[in-house]
Order: structure tokens, then sequence, then C-alpha cells
């Protein structure tokens, strides 16, 4: 390839990508609030300086050319509903310019997306920030500051901490609901709010013995109130038997009154089982759901419920801060103790005889302390002989049981005596094993020896 052509390639792709790194990137922020209904490029001056008009007692604010004779930037307005005049200048940090042009005023339009110089934690109204600095002779990249038409207007406080809120408080440096500040004392204003546009402005504060300043954005005054939803699973067990249930309750915050409409959705291991409409009326700020679970045997060992609100960030769209929009908790499966039931025959006798009698017993252990209801057969040579109901308290881990019998002539020679717990498997019906709710002994008859004669004796054998 020639040389030259290839020259020329390379410088296109350089001034390609530069002007794509100073409008693209400062064009359309993807978390930049737009108005859709503004005023379209044929007449917005017009019903721009109209609205200007009506709140701030200003007519004619602004022009095609700014005060030096710079004019407007309309593809700026077109793009993001900022009125400025001239491009983007300044030092770049991160792809992006600190100034984006001018005001009206011949005032440099700071960026509001140039990153801080500084920035040492904390939040915004623990500044020490300074008031009407329009009065204090400050220099501000060369240029003394001097009060315009808008600035210390009241009518500006809200748009003021509206503006704060949506591009600070994601960061955890403002708090709409908590701001005390009246900020229009503090922040001079480079370009005004209005119905349909944001405006922005700078606030200056003294730290470690320097002067430093803070681009300010202003919301349109048509943009709702910054939204703020939470969530929080504040009932819940973190253990569950198998078979068992429990209603986990999680508490919705709307921290700033706001009046909108939401979505709930609660989820399994990662699978939606619930989802719930809520709404919020002006100035109600909390909300309650909940959903019943139950352990099954088929269930994991840990099992993770999530509830989260507003899931899919269009319900609405312009919450400040996303990340404490979902809760999550985990729990952990308990295996089902079975109850298991024993039986031991220990005391018995193994042999009787006619007109004696003698009372059997067994010693019935309930392992696992359960409160239950069961029964107990004695069986002699497989006949039933008794039945008895024997009942556990909870925690209640041995009872007994009895039979008497008497030998009589007509007994059988062996007897086999038995006795069963739980004999038919259904009190309860899901012992753990019912191989040990069994046992039997065998007691002889004692048959005298009536032949006539002494007893044996030793002796020769003749």
């Amino acid at each position: 390839m020639d040389k030259n052509k290839l020259k020329a390639i390379l410088s296109l792709i350089v001034i390609l990508f530069m002007l794509f790194n100073d409008t693209t990137l400062i064009a359309l922020p993807l978390n930049y609030y737009q108005v859709l209904n503004r005023p379209n490029l044929n007449n917005f001056l017009l019903e721009i300086n109209k609205d200007i008009k009506e709140r701030y007692g200003v007519e004619d604010y602004f022009d095609e050319e700014n005060v030096e004779g710079v004019p407007i930037n309309k593809d700026m307005y077109a793009d993001r509903g900022l009125l400025i005049y001239g491009s983007p200048f300044g030092e770049v940090k991160e792809g992006r310019k600190r100034f984006l042009g001018y005001t009206m005023e011949g005032d440099y339009f700071t960026n509001e997306y140039f990153p801080d110089d500084l920035w040492k934690g904390g939040n915004l109204e623990d500044r020490n920030w300074i008031k009407e600095p329009w009065k204090q002779g400050l220099n501000f990249r060369g240029k003394q500051i001097q009060q315009n038409k808008i600035d210390g207007n009241t009518v500006l406080d809200e748009s003021i901490k509206k503006g704060l809120a949506y591009f600070y408080e994601p960061d955890g440096k403002f708090s709409y609901s908590k701001s005390k500040l009246q900020w229009s004392q503090y922040v001079h204003v480079l370009q005004p709010p209005t119905k349909w546009t944001w405006g922005i402005g700078v606030a200056w504060h003294n730290m470690d013995g320097k002067t430093w300043y803070k681009t300010i954005p202003m919301a349109p005054f048509d943009m709702p109130p910054p939204v703020n939803l939470t969530v929080q699973i504040y009932d819940y067990k973190n253990k569950l038997k198998v078979g068992s249930s429990y209603i986990y309750k999680a508490k919705i915050e709307n921290e700033n009154g706001s009046e909108i409409k939401t979505l709930v959705k609660w989820t399994i291991n990662g699978q939606t089982v619930k989802q719930e409409d809520i709404s919020f009326a002006k100035g109600e700020k909390e909300k309650y759901t909940n959903i019943t679970y139950t352990m099954q045997e088929s269930s994991p060992s840990i099992v993770k419920i999530a509830v989260e609100v507003n899931p899919d960030k269009n319900k609405p769209d312009n919450e400040t801060n996303y990340d404490d929009n979902k809760d999550q908790i985990e729990i952990e499966k308990e295996l089902l103790i079975k109850p298991d039931l024993a039986l031991m025959i220990d005391s018995y006798t193994d042999m009787l005889s006619p007109g004696e009698k003698f009372t059997y017993r067994c010693k019935i252990t309930n392992k696992n302390g359960d409160a239950l209801t069961t029964n107990v057969i004695w069986q002699i040579n497989g006949n039933i002989v008794k039945k008895e109901d024997i009942t556990f308290s909870k925690g209640e881990k041995i009872k007994y049981s009895s039979y008497t019998y008497t030998m009589s002539s007509s007994s059988p020679k062996t007897l086999t005596i038995k006795a069963t717990v739980n004999p038919d498997k259904n009190k309860p019906s899901n012992e753990e094993t019912y191989s040990n709710n069994s046992d039997a002994v065998t007691t002889i008859k004692d048959i005298p020896d009536t032949s006539p004669g002494g007893g044996e004796e030793s002796g020769l054998i003749k």
C-alpha cells in the first residue's frame, strides 16, 4: 500500500477517535435523565425563555449567541437538553473534558462528569461551603465570579437537591432525604434549570487551606423527585427441618415517600416463585411482602431465598441507587429426625410351676423424646393377651408396660411371651426403623415328678 494512503487512513482513524472521545462519551451518559417532551430545535429558545420568565422573572435569558458572540451548541441541546455555547475544552480525564463550553454569561460551563480532582469521602453537606460565592471576590479559572440574574433564587433549592441526588447519591456522596442545606445560597448558576432542561452550577468549599469547586447539577422541574427503594428480609429462619414451613417477611422502604408503583419479585435458588405489584401513595414509606417456604427432602442442603424490588429497573426508571434493591438469605436444611421407638423385655422368668404367677415387664424407649402416643401389645404363643396405649410427653424418653401371667396345669409346656410397641406401624407412621420394636422371651412350665418312691440314689446296681 502507498505510504501516503496509509498515512491518510491512520490520520482519519485518529480524527474519528478524537471526535468520538469528545462527543459520544459526554453526550449520552447511561444514567442521564432525559425529559422527553422538551421543545424541539425549531422553537426551543422561545419556549425555554418563556419558562424562565415565568419561573424567575427574567426576560430573554438565552439568545442564539452568548455575550461574547459564541454560538449556541444545538447538538448538545438535542442530545442532552443542555443549553451551552461553543464546544468542549480543557484538560481531559478518563476521556472527558473539564468544560463543555460556555454559558450565556460567558462563564465556563463545567462538565458534571469530569472526575473529581480530590475526594476525601463523607457527604457533600459536610463540606465547608462558601455562602454567596458571588459576593466573596472568588476567582474561578482566571475569571472573577459575578452574581447573575438567577443566583440566590430559592426556587432552585428543590432542583438542586434532585440533581445532587440523581448524580451523587448512588456513590453515597449525598442524601436527598437528609439534606438540610439551602443550596441556592451556595451555588453559582451557570445555566438555570427549566421545566424541561437541566441546569448546572458550581459551589466552592475550603479544605486543607485551599479552595475547591464542585459541579452542581440542577434537575429539570418536570423530572420526578428522586426515588430510592430498598428491601430487607427481617423475619426469617436460617435453619429449617424437612417438612417444616416458615413465612419469610420483607420490608420495602420508599425512602423519599414518592408516589410510585413498583414490582417485587421473590426467587428460590434463582427461580422466580412470586411476583407482586406494590403501590405507594404520596408520603407512604413502608410496605411489606412475604412468602411461605416448606423444606422438602429433595431440597438442596442450602436454600437461597431472595427478594428484589424494581428488578427490571423500570418501575420507576429513575432510582438513585439500585445496590440496595435486593436482599438474600441462606437456609440450611436440617434433616428430619424421625421418631424411633424401641422395646426390650427387662423382667421375666424362664420357668413357672402351675399355680405360680409372674409379672413380665418391658421397657419402651422413645429415642428422640418426641411427644407422641403409641400402643403396646402382649402376646403368648402368638395370641394377643393385652393391649395398652402409651403416651410420651415432649422430652420424655422411657415408659414401661407389664403383663402378669399365671401358669396353670393346662398351660402349654413352653410359652413364648412377646411384647411389641407400635405393632401396626401407624403410631407413628414414620419411624426410623421398626426392627427394634419387639422382644420375646421363653418360659417353660415346671412339671413336678409324681412317680412313687424316693429320689435318685447312688449305689451299686445289682
